[in-house]
């Protein structure tokens, strides 16, 4: 019996993320092609401009467009 050698299932594969692919971006650090894209996804997700980070993406935007 203790040569009997326990069989475990094989491990689930792990995806590593891509190279050079970062997923999230700080606003202070977006274009304004970026944030006008973020814009557009929190406004369909979200219906409104409420939220905090959806402000900060109006800020960002406006301090890119001064700075023009």
């Amino acid at each position: 019996m203790a040569d009997e050698k326990k069989v475990s299932a094989p491990a689930p594969e792990v995806k590593a993320p891509e190279a050079g692919v970062k997923k999230n971006k700080k606003i202070s650090q977006m274009t304004m092609r970026e944030v006008d894209e973020k814009l557009i996804t929190v406004k369909e997700k979200m219906k409104h401009f409420d939220s905090r980070y959806a402000k900060e993406l109006l800020k960002r935007k406006e301090s890119l467009n001064l700075t023009k």
